[in-house]
This record gives structure tokens, C-alpha cells and sequence, in this order.
């Protein structure tokens, strides 16, 4: 019982100090009143970031990595401009953009051949992305044959 009644000392002295991190202007009451929905209504993280194994070890062009989610099939569970989810992200982001997606840029590689580069004469593939910078959430891109690293994440669906 004294278990029990610890952790509800430790919750009250954590919701205290949330109060004041909000009343202080050192959090946003939306992103903490979405957590605490997100808890009442028992969601779970749907989404993950995905990193290819030659991500992990140094890095590849973008043109091998869409041929390893496309040969592995992660490309059925990435995501996409086009996505109600990404959309909802960007209409809310200080809400909804997941805080552990803010230290990477969030690739959508689904529908990647619709995303063109146009730079002067050349028109080159590009993967569109996400990037959490100056506490707002930008759209960019980036060329396929950039160099993809440890820190350029797919979006993909959480395996069930």
C-alpha cells in the first residue's frame, strides 16, 4: 500500500511542477493538455522513425534507401504529404508533433516520384520531409542522391 501511495505523492508533485512550467510560459498548455488526452483516451504511439541497416552504419543515397523500403516493404507503412495524418500534425504542431520526432528530420518517402526538384534546368527525384525548427513544423525536401544518415528517419506505421 505504501507502493501506491508513493506514486501518488510522486503524480502530484510531478502535476505541480507541470502547473508551474505552464503558468512560468515554459511549456505549452496545448502540448500538455493533448499528453494528458492522449493518456485519458489510452493511445499508444502509432508511428515510429525507421532507419535502414546502411543508414545505421554511415549512411546512403536516397536511391538505395527507396530501393530497400521498397524491397522490404516498408514502403507500405510509410507515409506522404498526401497523409491525414501529416496534415493534422501541420495544422497543430505544437500539439501533436510528436516531441521524440524534433530532434531528426521525419522523411515520407511514400509517393517519393511525385516530388520534384527544380533547381534552374535540372529536375531531380526528391523525398519530401519534416523538420521541427525555431518551434514550428517546416515542409523540405531533399534530393535522392543526398546522402541519407543515423538522422534522417523514415515515418513509418507501428508493426501491430
Amino acid at each position: 500500500m505504501s507502493s501506491v501511495k508513493n506514486e501518488y505523492e510522486r503524480l502530484f508533485k510531478l502535476w505541480a511542477t507541470v502547473t508551474k512550467l505552464i503558468l512560468d510560459g515554459k511549456r505549452d498548455i496545448k502540448l500538455v493538455a493533448g499528453r494528458l488526452q492522449s493518456i485519458v483516451d489510452g493511445e499508444r504511439q502509432l508511428f515510429e522513425l525507421y532507419l535502414s541497416p546502411a543508414q545505421s552504419s554511415g549512411g546512403t543515397d536516397g536511391y538505395d534507401l527507396l530501393r530497400h523500403l521498397t524491397q522490404s516493404g516498408f514502403i507500405n507503412r510509410c507515409h506522404s504529404l498526401t497523409s491525414i495524418v501529416i496534415a493534422y500534425w501541420e495544422a497543430y504542431p505544437s500539439t501533436y508533433y510528436p516531441l521524440e520526432f524534433r530532434q531528426s528530420t521525419v522523411y515520407l518517402w511514400k509517393y517519393v516520384d511525385d516530388s520534384i526538384y527544380r533547381g534552374g534546368a535540372e529536375v531531380r527525384p526528391c523525398v519530401p520531409c519534416l523538420v521541427w525548427e525555431n518551434n514550428k513544423l517546416t515542409r523540405k525536401q531533399t534530393k535522392l542522391l543526398d546522402l541519407f544518415g543515423a538522422d534522417q528517419p523514415a515515418l513509418i506505421d507501428k508493426a501491430i
